[in-house]
């Protein structure tokens, strides 16, 4: 059976057969001592130097207010009112986040995911904030704070090239896909509820066989890599909604997204290299 019910009637479905959801409690933050309790871990441009705590530019308003994103982080607060520190010991150890039971579902009154098996029909448009080794999604759109994300989903590593604006994929369907869907509980502070398609197999391998196709807006740009040979590059969203080479990077190059707006461009390695 196609999976023709509009989101809003499925969220209904898996809401009614789930346990009260409540968002988890937070304590106030002094911002004389935001990054109090923090121990830097990463380099390069994440709130507190710490890259669980996502990028600095999410603290910033003027920013938040010009992302590429459109509404997606409209009312995202990455730490739900309370201080880093106080982020990190809740849901991290180490420098791994603590993610929640069953794959992140919500949980019935007897514990069991509110989760249904559901086959996705071919135009069905999808999104997920992550590379393609991953296996969830969201429908397209999904508020972020809807989908109980971390914020370290929105930064890139300085070790590697960048890839698309704060880690944000469009994939449409291309062919029926059977995936795992149901309602998300809420976590790192957020109150989820929205819903989350869990895939037998990685994106990555989901494109490969024809499942999927990656598309995006056109005009947009981005960092990526030229398919032949794999070097980093700028990319452009081509009039038919595909990425294509815009850049080649040169010889000891990546490709890096400037923190501001996130406008692609090929910068020496050397300058991301770990002390």
């Amino acid at each position: 059976m196609h999976a023709l019910l509009p989101t809003l009637s499925l969220s209904v479905l898996l809401l009614a057969s789930a346990s009260p959801i409540s968002r988890d409690g937070v304590a106030s933050c002094d911002p004389n001592n935001f990054c109090s309790g923090v121990g830097n871990t990463s380099p390069g441009p994440y709130t507190c130097g710490n890259n669980l705590l996502g990028p600095v530019g999410l603290q910033n308003v003027r920013i938040r207010a010009g992302n590429i994103l459109g509404q997606i982080l409209d009312n995202y607060h990455p730490f739900a009112g309370t201080c880093p520190g106080a982020f990190l010991q809740k849901y991290s150890s180490g420098k791994r986040y603590r993610y929640p039971p069953a794959d992140g579902f919500a949980l019935k009154y007897d514990g069991e995911p509110v989760m249904k098996y559901l086959t996705l029909a071919p135009g069905t448009m999808l999104d997920r904030f992550g590379t393609d080794s991953g296996r969830f999604l969201s429908p397209f759109g999904t508020p972020y704070e809807n989908r109980s994300l971390g914020p370290a989903s929105l930064s890139s590593s300085p070790k590697y090239t960048d890839g698309t604006p704060y880690n944000f994929h469009v994939y449409r369907v291309l062919k029926d896909l059977t995936v795992q869907a149901g309602l998300i509980a809420p976590w790192f502070g957020q109150p989820g509820k929205g819903i989350q398609y869990v895939l037998s197999m990685e994106v990555s391998e989901a494109i490969r066989r024809g499942f999927l196709v990656e598309t995006c807006k056109p005009g947009m740009v981005a960092c990526g890599k030229e398919h032949k040979t794999n070097v980093p590059s700028t990319i452009i969203c081509n009039a038919r909604s595909r990425w294509e080479v815009e850049t080649v990077c040169g010889t000891g190059q990546w490709c890096k997204l400037n923190l501001t707006d996130q406008a692609p461009s090929c910068q020496d390695k050397e300058r991301f290299k770990l002390a």
